[in-house]
């Protein structure tokens, strides 16, 4: 209606809701009194008159409690994690400041929608790094293992190429948790289970695969656990090596990690 400051409005709407309505109805009193008008007529003029000012006055002031009514809608919806498209409020085009709300509102909308795909991404990324980051780190190992073991230059040349790959996995897993964004964000890679708790070196590990895979046994070691171990098939083997604890693991090198071969794997 009026493209007036906020402060001006207020002021505008209390003079046609309070003051002119009083100034009008006491003067139309003083004038019935003197019998310049009947009474009934002041009555039904200043009736009239004070209906008509005052609904002016409550058209101005009655936009704010609709669109407060709409912005705590809106802020509800925000709160509650599905996001509108657009804040839209009541009669912008005929307030400024209504106007200028509604676009501020919608800025922080976008800011608040941008910051939400960011941080999805940065979460999806860190869920991924993890993911690989632990068989990619146990691949690295049997890598280094299988290398010492096989014969053919052929194959050595592959498993040195493999393991230049797993190193820019790696590599590239440490620089993304490493990066500014994941690190004030609190992002940390997760290990789950036994990797979680596993605290053994590349070179222990070696040594333990070495010895379930390929170190001889004597008679006396058939009932250890080690030799438990090497009773079962090869894919069996690996998988029991994951499930003894460090204590056990470093027991088990202790005792039977004297072979020449064994050494040169933790060198």
């Amino acid at each position: 209606m009026f493209d007036l400051s906020p402060q001006r409005q207020a002021i505008v709407s209390v003079l046609l809701m309070a003051v002119i309505p009083s100034l009008t109805s006491f003067y139309l009193g003083h004038e019935a009194a003197g019998e310049n008008i009947s009474f009934p007529f002041s009555c039904a003029l200043a009736v009239g008159m004070t209906a008509l000012i005052a609904y002016a006055g409550f058209n101005i002031i009655k936009k704010y409690p609709d669109n407060i009514s709409q912005l705590n809608r809106y802020i509800g919806e925000l709160t509650s994690g599905n996001l509108p498209e657009r804040i839209s409020l009541l009669k912008t085009e005929e307030c400024s400041d209504l106007k200028y709300i509604e676009k501020s509102f919608n800025q922080l909308l976008e800011d608040v929608i941008k910051a939400e795909h960011h941080r999805a991404m940065v979460e999806s990324l860190s869920v991924l790094c993890t993911r690989l980051s632990e068989p990619a780190q146990e691949v690295d190992r049997y890598l280094h293992v299988l290398e010492r073991h096989i014969q053919e230059d052929a194959d050595i040349q592959i498993v040195r190429e493999c393991l230049k790959d797993i190193a820019v996995v790696n590599s590239t897993i440490n620089k993304i948790f490493s990066s500014k964004e994941f690190k004030e964000a609190g992002l940390h890679p997760q290990r789950s289970g036994i990797q979680a708790a596993r605290r053994l070196s590349s070179s222990e590990f070696a040594q333990l695969i070495g010895l379930a895979v390929s170190c001889p046994f004597t008679k006396d070691e058939a009932d250890c656990p080690l030799g438990e171990i090497r009773r079962m098939p090869l894919k069996k083997r690996l998988n029991s090596i994951h499930d003894l604890s460090d204590e056990e693991a470093r027991r088990i090198i202790a005792q039977h990690c004297t072979c020449s071969e064994m050494k040169e794997l933790a060198e």
